[in-house]
């Protein structure tokens, strides 16, 4: 093997050791979220609990909760798009690494054929420049990397959210009065 190739075939391995690693925090993240979703159902349950004993201060209090909350859920789904963002296009690095690596194979064997095809390796040898280019380029760019992901902290105040939890027990006070399938059927039986 030469050495391009052993060279090539350790940074594909880191590639594929810093996407590990990035699996960690994205994992972690999804973890966080999902455990302030479940804070966030629970707080909504509250609202509703505190509306329905006709405590609007308490109910705003949860409802201010869960707004931060959602806050807080924006900014880990921005988190974990930018790791998802960074892994992708290491996947993409390294598979564009393994192309010139197979592009670099066959141009070896093309100069054994001959000089009569001059023309070609050089091609392939530019080729090869080019992705050292990009890939110079790209590492560059991947020090200061900031995800393009436009974040918009604006979500539903207290007010809103109280709104919609009171909507949610009229709606429940309506099922309630409406008749069972049970009570209909009674109710055909005797105009029968």
């Amino acid at each position: 093997m030469g050495l391009i190739a052993e060279s090539k075939a350790g940074l594909r391995e880191k590639i594929n050791e810093v996407i590990r690693k990035l699996e960690v925090p994205r994992a972690e993240l999804a973890n966080i979220r999902a455990r302030l979703l479940e804070r966030k159902k629970a707080l909504f349950n509250s609202v509703v609990r505190a509306l329905e004993k006709k405590d609007r201060d308490r109910a705003l209090i949860y409802a201010n909760e869960q707004a931060e909350l959602n806050k807080l859920l924006n900014l880990i789904t921005v988190g974990e798009l930018a790791i998802i963002q960074i892994s992708l296009r290491l996947e993409s690095l390294r598979d564009l690494g393994d192309i010139i690596s197979h592009t670099n194979t066959a141009l070896v064997e093309v100069k054994k054929v001959g000089k009569d095809i001059g023309d070609l390796i050089s091609f392939m040898s530019s080729m090869e420049g080019e992705f050292n280019d990009t890939f110079n380029g790209f590492m560059a760019q991947m020090k200061g990397i900031i995800p393009s992901i436009h974040l918009n902290l604006q979500t539903q105040d207290g007010e809103e959210i109280v709104k919609e939890a009171e909507e949610f027990l009229r709606m429940e006070e309506l099922e309630s009065e409406l008749p069972s399938p049970d009570e209909i059927g009674e109710a055909e039986m005797e105009v029968a």
